[in-house]
This record gives structure tokens, C-alpha cells and sequence, in this order.
């Protein structure tokens, strides 16, 4: 069903004044006056010669990863239609359609004030939608479930962007009321997230790069600019033809992933002595030619992690692999092997890999990362030394007597007041937060935490000139809505995001915060995968 509110708020964009949003996208809070200084240096010494298991991104880049492509915007050729035309033309298109299939209003029968009220406050935080086209103007992916009407959109959304290419700049996004609409350009596609969840703009660009890399996952750069370099209107769909799975897992995941949020990865929570016995049953023990990653994992997390010498892994590229596994049950069938290309963008964006898959029951497998195309029987005999050492030690059984563990309870802290946290390591580069209890357990309150949170980590973080508005980061933010109070706190060492009763003055957040980083400190070695072969 054709949405005119949507259609209305793009047809307006030409003429909105694009202004840089606040810090917080709210009023600016109070702060708690005062600042901390990280204690400390990370549990073990690094070999200067080599590097961490997990690389973290310098301060900043965060953004910038997610930043438009510096190359020529696409210009308008001789002859072609003016952009204006073209978006005056195709909101009359939009028009016609909507007044074919009726209105919203005409379609659904009418509801009560209750009835209406429930519908709002259900709609509150509704799906974002994404939008994948090229610079032609084709539709390459859409989360919307009516091809034909996001046609339509997709339509106006490149002669906006044509516009603004006119004048010699690039549209980032648009604030319209409640609505958000964030642009990514990465000739030859473009890539738009309309959102009304009140994120910062940093966030959804953050999904779209996401969503661009997957792009690449499937068809490298150097294909994808071959290909458009051709036929500048090529229909990417043909390419991506049976990989609508791998972008719907990741648009679903996209939604509240803290582990995406803060650039971490999330690791199998696990007593570290049964960690070790893994990582040396996965290690091949002697130097295997193509071999760049090999991966345990277990409920879609990963036990443990053997790499190269000299070698890090970027968490962009395992969120890649493991939203690409979990997004088809053919790979997680116990006993079955799967070998495939991937493309792992942030390792060498040009070029594939391949990774062999095989599950060793519903929920543990194992995942070898090959640069050899033909290396599927080298990777099937390792795959058979690995069962084997397991087997003989019990460690799958002992990996599986911990899956109840993996969402742990605010119980097991019995700090008071105390509702969620995020905590990331910046030594590990990996996150840990507890499940969702009490009222978060409401999607509708769920989803308001994480965008507190999203807010909090965009306030602790630079962001750039290049941007937007410069400006530096907070080393401490404090927030307090009705239903909660946040404090976001960083130092050398970590990053913390608490959520806490909003009745609690702001010494006892302190306090609790404080209590929390404590006990993260003491249970170090099973929530984090702090140590791994190398060969």
C-alpha cells in the first residue's frame, strides 16, 4: 500500500533547510561536573611485534568509515533531463498511483480513540527502511515489501540526489520532524535509511555502510566498478540473485546490535580453561598454505578465534561472516559441509575468499577462512583433525553446558537500581551486556534504550569537520528521560553505557556505574576472548 506521508516528506526535501543536529538530538543534558581517569593498562602486555586479536578503529573513524566516497559526484550528462524535472515528474507518477490504489484512510476501517492510541505507541519505533539503488536510478535492494511502490520512491530519491549533485555537493541526510532520511553515496550505488527511532545520524550511516559492505561481500569492488564502468545502468539484482536472505538477516540485525553499534564483537561467554582446550584443538599446529582465520563458534558467537602471525581481524568483517551463516539454515545442518565465496571487505575489498562451514551439531560449527579457491579438501581434512580433537577431549559437550549462560542476569551483580549496561573493552575490542529484563523486556522499551544508547555513544565519540559540525568528545554524559537515567562514560581502557532507575540521584549512578566496571574487571576471562593461537 502506497505510504503518502513518506512520498509528502521527500517531496519536500528540495526545499528543507538541512541543519546540523544537535549534540544529543535533544536539549543539551547536564552534566555531572566532573570527570574520570581510566586506572590501569590492560590485563596482558602485547608483543609489540604482534598485533591485537581484534583491530579497533583510531578515534573518529568510526564516521569516516561510514563517509560518502571522495571521488567525482555524478554529474548530469549533456542532454540528460534536469533533476527537478525528473522529481517533479516522478511525484506526479507517485500521485497517480496513490490515487489508483485509494488512501491509507479509505483502505481501513476506523478505530477507536483506544484502538488509535495502541496503534500509535505500537508504531512508535517501526522498522527502518533501507534502500539500495544505483546511480541510474535502478532499485537494488529494498527492505520495503512492495517492489513496485519503493520503485517509485527510489525514483525521487535519485533525482534529490542529482539535485544536490548539481550544485556541487552531497546530500548526508534529512531531518523532517520525527523522520530522519540518511544518504550514503558510493558511486555507482547510493544507499538511504528513513528511521523515525530519533538515532543520530552517525548510526544509521553506520547501517548503511554495513549494508554497502555486504554489498561487496557478493560482488567485489573491482567488479562492481568494472561492471557500471560498462553499462552504467546495469540491473545489479541479476548479480545479487539469491542473496536477498543474506541482506534481510543483516537489515533485521542492523535494528538493535549493540556489538555493530560500537564496532565490537561479542563473544561466546565461556570458563576460559574450556576456551583454551578449544582454540588448541583448533589450531592446525603446523603452517597451512591459504589459511587466514579458523573459527569455533557456538549460538551465533564465536567460541574462539585462531589467525596468522601479525595479523588482525576487522569485527566488520566477522559480523559479515557470521550475519552471512546465520541467515541460511543450510549452513547450520549438523554434519553438512558448505564452501562459498565471500568477500571480506575491510581484508581486501578487490578480491574473494573462501569459507568452508560445517556444523558439528544444531548449534556449534566450525569455520575455516581460505584464500584458495580450490582449498575445500585441505580445509575438509583439517576440518576432520578439529572433530576429532574435540571428540576426544568432550569439549563439545562442555561448550553446549554453557549456552544457558550466554544472556546473563542483572542478578548476578545485585547492584541496585540497576536495569542494563553495555560495556566494551577497548583493549579486546569486544562488548558484553546482560539479557533484557523487566520493562525492557517490551520491544517498545527496548528499542527506546538502545537509541539512548546509540545517543550516548555518538556524544562520547569526534566527530569531524568533515562531517558536519566539529566538535570534540565527551568523556562523560549523563541523561535522564522518564522511564530511566543513562550515564555514558569512557576512559583509556573501556566504554560504559548504564541504565538505571530514574529515581536514583546522580552519586548512586556514579556509584553503580563504577560497581559495574568492577565486576566486568573480575569475570574479564570468561566474557572476553582475551587470548588465541597464531600460526
Amino acid at each position: 500500500m502506497a505510504d503518502p506521508g513518506f512520498t509528502n516528506l521527500l517531496s519536500r526535501v528540495v526545499g528543507a533547510t538541512i541543519d546540523p543536529p544537535s549534540l544529543l538530538g535533544v536539549p543539551p543534558p547536564a552534566s555531572l561536573g566532573r570527570s574520570f581517569k581510566g586506572k590501569g593498562k590492560a590485563k596482558e602486555e602485547k608483543d609489540e611485534d604482534e598485533p591485537a586479536l581484534l583491530a579497533e578503529l583510531a578515534e573518529g573513524d568510526e564516521h569516516d568509515e561510514a563517509d560518502d566516497d571522495e571521488g567525482e559526484l555524478v554529474q548530469r550528462e549533456e542532454g540528460q533531463a534536469d533533476p527537478r524535472d525528473m522529481l517533479r515528474e516522478q511525484l506526479r507518477k507517485n500521485e497517480e498511483k496513490d490515487r489508483g490504489k485509494g488512501s491509507w484512510r479509505a483502505t481501513h476501517s476506523p478505530v477507536t480513540d483506544h484502538a488509535s492510541d495502541h496503534l500509535e505507541l505500537t508504531s512508535r519505533y517501526s522498522p527502518r527502511r533501507y534502500f539500495i539503488l544505483s546511480t541510474a536510478g535502478k532499485l537494488v535492494f529494498t527492505t520495503d515489501p512492495d517492489e513496485e511502490e519503493a520503485t517509485g520512491y527510489v525514483g525521487v530519491m535519485q533525482a534529490i540526489i542529482s539535485i544536490f549533485a548539481d550544485e556541487g555537493d552531497r546530500l548526508r541526510y534529512v531531518d523532517a520532524g520525527t523522520t530522519k532520511i540518511a544518504f550514503l553515496l558510493k558511486p555507482p550505488l547510493y544507499l538511504v535509511c528513513v528511521s523515525d527511532w530519533g538515532e543520530p545520524e552517525s548510526v544509521l550511516r553506520t547501517h548503511l555502510d554495513y549494508l554497502y559492505l555486504q554489498v561487496l561481500s557478493v560482488v567485489t569492488l573491482s567488479q562492481l566498478t568494472a561492471i557500471f564502468a560498462r553499462r552504467s545502468n546495469f540491473d545489479l539484482r541479476r548479480l545479487l540473485e539469491g542473496t536477498e536472505g543474506f541482506f534481510k538477516n543483516l537489515t533485521t540485525t542492523l535494528q538493535t546490535s549493540l556489538p555493530i553499534l560500537t564496532s565490537c564483537l561479542e563473544v561466546y561467554r565461556i570458563d576460559p580453561t574450556i576456551r583454551d582446550e578449544v582454540a588448541k584443538a583448533l589450531s592446525p599446529g603446523r603452517k597451512i598454505d591459504d589459511l587466514l582465520y579458523a573459527l569455533v563458534l557456538s549460538s551465533s558467537l564465536v567460541v574462539t578465534l585462531v589467525r596468522p602471525k601479525k595479523h588482525s581481524v576487522h569485527p566488520s568483517d566477522l559480523h559479515l561472516l557470521l550475519s552471512t551463516i546465520a541467515s541460511s539454515s543450510t549452513f547450520q545442518t549438523p554434519e553438512a559441509e558448505s564452501w562459498i565465496p565471500i568477500c571480506l571487505p575491510r581484508f581486501n575489498s578487490k578480491g574473494f575468499l573462501h569459507a568452508y562451514i560445517s556444523y558439528l551439531d544444531d548449534d556449534t560449527g566450525l569455520v575455516f577462512v581460505c584464500g584458495e579457491r580450490e582449498g575445500f579438501e585441505k580445509m575438509q581434512e583439517l576440518a576432520r583433525e578439529v572433530k576429532g580433537r574435540l571428540a576426544v577431549k568432550g569439549l563439545l559437550g562442555k561448550v553446549k553446558k554453557e549456552k544457558g549462560s550466554q544472556r546473563y542476569s542483572l542478578g548476578e551483580l545485585s547492584i541496585p537500581g540497576l536495569r542494563h549496561f553495555l560495556y566494551k573493552s577497548r583493549a579486546y575490542v569486544q562488548v558484553t551486556s546482560p539479557a533484557y529484563e523487566g520493562d525492557y523486556v517490551e520491544d517498545e522499551n527496548k528499542f527506546r534504550l538502545v537509541t539512548l544508547y546509540q545517543r550516548l555513544h555518538d556524544a562520547l565519540h569526534i566527530r569531524r569537520a568533515s562531517l558536519g559540525s566539529a566538535r570534540p568528545a565527551a568523556k562523560l554524559v549523563y541523561l535522564r528521560t522518564e522511564h530511566e537515567s543513562l550515564l555514558g562514560w569512557t576512559t583509556s581502557t573501556f566504554e560504559l553505557y548504564v541504565a538505571l532507575s530514574p529515581l536514583l540521584p546522580k552519586t548512586a549512578v556514579v556509584s553503580a556505574a563504577r560497581a559495574v566496571s568492577r565486576w566486568v574487571k573480575a569475570q574479564e576471562s570468561r566474557l572476553f576472548l582475551t587470548s588465541a593461537p597464531s600460526f
